[in-house]
């Protein structure tokens, strides 16, 4: 709470959302890899936790005051080693965390967006203890601004939507993949019983004294038994 109403300039409360999306984009894109290896693991970890930080700290300079916030160096330092130290354990955690069950995929889906969650929470209420506003600071409301209130509660409302989106996408694709899981191993069976009959049938006219062949309406021949093939030393 400060003694001053706070409102945040557009432009850099805009630049703070897209630095957060490209960084954390980008980190994700490593992350991902299926080779991920201990390197490209920390160098995600540390995309991802400068997006965060980058995202808080310019949120942060958004607020026009006069003087300008000041940082205690220490706090500002740990601030951005929780982002980048939270953001490794959620990003091993989401593609380290074993899979062999429904279980192990609900538990990799619940622990890495906590300790992600953790990361951002850690930046801020970290970078929030390291700023100082100097007694008797003013907010400058020049230009195009966006009210604290109105921004907590459209932001608040966005990232819920945004969050029952991915559950549900999340959702879906697992019914998604399921299903063509099941289709993929039903094919496999029949395509190993097609074979099995064919090997069958195969094997039975093969053991028929008397030739057999098979052709099409073109007279090309699709299949023809050892008789045959010995009769025309074929």
């Amino acid at each position: 709470e400060l003694p001053i109403e706070v409102s945040y300039e557009f432009g850099l409360t805009l630049l703070s959302l897209a630095i957060t999306i490209v960084v954390s984009g980008f980190a994700l894109v490593i992350a991902s890899r299926p080779n991920l290896t201990i390197r490209l693991l920390a160098s995600s970890s540390v995309w991802m936790g400068a997006g965060i930080s980058a995202m808080h700290y310019t949120g942060m300079a958004a607020i026009p005051m006069s003087p300008p916030i000041r940082y205690d160096t220490g706090l500002l330092v740990l601030s951005i080693l929780i982002a980048i130290v939270a953001s490794g354990v959620a990003l091993w955690i989401a593609s380290h965390w074993p899979r062999t069950s429904a279980g192990g995929s609900a538990g990799r889906w619940i622990l890495a967006p906590l300790v992600m969650g953790a990361a951002i929470v850690g930046v801020h209420y970290t970078g929030m203890a390291a700023a100082n506003f100097s007694e008797g600071s003013v907010c400058l409301s020049g230009g195009s601004t966006l009210s604290a209130l109105w921004l907590a509660g459209r932001t608040g409302a966005l990232a819920t939507l945004l969050l029952a989106l991915t559950a549900l996408l999340i959702a879906f694709d697992s019914r998604i993949k399921a299903r063509f899981a099941n289709n993929a191993q039903a094919l496999a069976s029949a395509q190993e019983a097609l074979r099995d009959t064919r090997e069958f049938l195969k094997q039975l006219l093969d053991a028929i004294p008397a030739r057999i062949a098979f052709l099409d309406t073109d007279l090309v021949y699709r299949f023809h038994n050892r008789a045959f093939r010995e009769t025309l030393g074929l």
